[in-house]
């Protein structure tokens, strides 16, 4: 550019002058966090384009990259039957009865090897096709075949007198080529008799009998008067001719109460046991009969026992005094929603005042999803503290604090020129322009970057610009004018 008495090299977008302030050199303008481009970034002469790694196609934005779905490429991804496309890449699967081959790519049909038919049984086979096989142990004149195809379904038909000897008595033939479980065994079919329980019965008739079959359940009950304490009230004869479960006991009626509203504790009163005995203990033995004492919330239990010395003979029964607490929690002072603004991308340090639990009867646990002084991004937060009691009723005390990001703020104009700042990816850039006549220091920074920190590099401040002075002079920072070398 020619002046007067001298003359100024400019350079075309996409150069910038050397320090000779002559010769024009190419931006690489994938050395400013990699040109914006997700993947890869390549420089060139006045210019950069983006690509992408295998599995990904470039966006229309150019600087973004999509997963290229292989298995729309008219030959399904090379799979004979499904494929399954994923960011990157794909990979093959096969419908129900088929399975995949060594390499990946191809269906193979499934089928599983013939079961050895168990002793006092037949094995009854239908395959998908509906067609049946009945087969019997050590008949040679059966149909067992080698091998049977997905699908097919087998059932174990045990002999009289007796049962499977586990929960199931059909095994399926898988896609995968393997039977589903192995195959059930028959054994003899009955449990041990019952003990009835005292005070109480159990029915149907057949639970009272020495031999009770398998599958068989049992009813307990009790008389009037009288609850059933440990066990089960029903209970059944398993596969392994054992009981599910153990059978209850017949005990003398709890009781139970509520709590007043704010009260831990309730007053109640123990009647006298029915015995033929005069004496009776009692433990705990802080229980008083017949005179109202504090029970606290909860289970209590009371023995009380006889003894006859004559007989060298006991007697022993238990009640349970249960005081329910039905009364929830309560939070003192929950904190109300909130908002903190102007954070950058590393967040901000959030605290506040955590709120009290109180209960009637104790606190047992109080459990938050947050801790004060919690550093937090931008964004809404959810905080939630619960207390719970140790009967269970629980509280909850939640509010949300709403993290709002800050933006960047264009630097100053530098003396004699212009910031040209403009939006470029999470924030801004800005690179200095002099007015005509006028440059800047070459050894000063040509590019400011600011992101989600807010902050700019490599400084907040553009160098002013300063005349271009003739041949002979130089530029006075004091007179602020060219001046005679």
């Amino acid at each position: 550019i020619n002046s007067l008495g001298s003359a100024v090299c400019s350079c075309p977008p996409g150069f910038e002058l050397k320090d000779d302030n002559k010769t024009c050199v190419d931006i690489d303008e994938c050395q400013i966090k990699n040109g914006g481009c997700q993947m890869f970034c390549h420089n060139s002469i006045r210019s950069f384009h983006c690509s992408c790694s295998n599995g990904y196609a470039l966006a229309k934005d150019n600087y973004s990259c999509i997963d290229n779905d292989e298995c729309a490429d008219g030959n399904n991804g090379g799979c004979s039957d499904i494929c399954n496309n994923f960011p990157g890449g794909h990979y093959c699967s096969c419908r129900k009865g088929f399975r995949l081959d060594i390499e990946g790519k191809t269906c193979l049909g499934s089928r599983c090897l013939s079961v050895a038919v168990p002793h006092h049984s037949s094995l009854h086979c239908k395959d998908a096709n509906k067609t049946k096989v009945i087969s019997k142990p050590n008949d040679y004149s059966s149909q067992n075949p080698p091998d049977y195809p997905f699908g097919t379904i087998c059932k174990v038909k045990c002999g009289r007198g007796f049962q499977v000897n586990t929960s199931y008595e059909v095994i399926e033939c898988l896609e995968d080529g393997n039977w589903n479980a192995t195959t059930p065994q028959c054994i003899a079919s009955h449990c041990p008799s019952l003990m009835i329980p005292d005070n109480g019965d159990v029915y149907p008739p057949t639970c009272k009998d020495d031999f009770i079959p398998v599958k068989q359940q049992c009813y307990f009950t009790c008389k009037p008067g009288y609850e059933m304490f440990g066990g089960k009230s029903m209970i059944k004869c398993s596969y392994n001719l054992t009981w599910i479960d153990d059978p209850p006991s017949c005990r003398p009626d709890d009781i139970t109460v509520e709590l007043s509203l704010n009260e831990n504790s309730s007053n109640i009163s123990i009647p006298q046991p029915i015995t033929n005995m005069e004496d009776v203990e009692i433990y705990p033995d802080w229980i008083r009969l017949e005179q109202p004492i504090p029970f606290p919330s909860g289970k209590t239990s009371i023995l009380f026992t006889v003894r006859n010395v004559d007989f060298n003979a006991t007697s022993q029964c238990i009640m349970t005094i249960n005081v329910l607490d039905k009364e929830p929690p309560m939070f003192v002072m929950c904190p109300e929603s909130f908002n903190v603004s102007d954070v950058g991308y590393q967040g901000v340090l959030v605290t506040w005042d955590e709120p009290v639990a109180t209960d009637n009867v104790a606190i047992q646990s109080v459990v938050k999803n947050l801790e004060p002084n919690s550093t937090l991004k931008a964004g809404v937060h959810f905080v939630e503290y619960t207390a719970k009691d140790a009967s269970g009723n629980s509280a909850a005390c939640a509010f949300q604090i709403n993290i709002t990001r800050g933006h960047c703020k264009d630097l100053n104009d530098p003396e004699n020129g212009k910031a040209v700042c403009m939006d470029w990816l999470m924030g801004r850039l800005c690179r200095p322009a002099c007015n005509p006549g006028f440059s800047r220091d070459p050894d000063e920074p040509k590019f400011f970057a600011c992101s989600d920190s807010r902050k700019w590099t490599p400084s907040n401040t553009i160098s002013p610009c300063f005349s271009v002075c003739s041949n002979g002079t130089e530029w006075s920072a004091i007179s602020q004018s060219c001046e005679e070398e």
